[in-house]
């Protein structure tokens, strides 16, 4: 993930490396239609919640590496064999 912040100019994102390794979290990314629905991401709060726990001692959270470039539909009523198709 270093070389994600680095390539593509994710400034608010340092080089933060624990025993050689880039220790970094980032939630998995909505879309801003889902967002403006919800009105939050669960895996962000549930991010932000651990890197409070953490205290910044093992990982830095970074909640801009990851963008979702696709809006899909939402799976809930879908069927197995519906989920499993590429949307």
């Amino acid at each position: 993930m270093m070389n994600l912040s680095k390539n593509f100019g994710r400034k608010n994102c340092g080089p933060p490396v624990r025993g050689g390794r880039a220790a970094y979290s980032s939630p998995i990314p909505i879309s801003s239609k889902r967002r403006r629905e919800r009105g939050w991401n669960q895996c962000e709060i549930i991010a932000e919640e651990l890197q409070k726990l953490d205290g910044g001692k093992n990982f830095e959270l970074c909640k801009n590496i990851l963008v979702k470039n696709k809006n899909t539909s939402d799976q809930v009523g879908k069927g197995r064999s519906a989920r499993l198709k590429k949307s």
